[in-house]
């Protein structure tokens, strides 16, 4: 049985998150106020957020 982390209320801002079948983060939407943000999360390491490229989680020290 999987306990994965649904939502986080605070105050009037929200986190939602949403998983696949396996468990995997898939996306996650911000709601601060009036601005919405979708992080998806995607195979490789890769995450868009709202139309840009976040490469942040593919540096790795050598």
């Amino acid at each position: 049985m999987l306990f994965l982390l649904i939502k986080i209320v605070v105050g009037t801002n929200t986190i939602s998150y949403i998983y696949n079948a396996t468990g995997q983060k898939v996306s996650k939407i911000a709601n601060e106020a009036t601005n919405i943000t979708q992080t998806n999360y995607l195979a490789g390491g890769f995450q868009y957020q709202t139309m840009y490229c976040n490469f942040s989680h593919m540096l790795r020290a050598m």
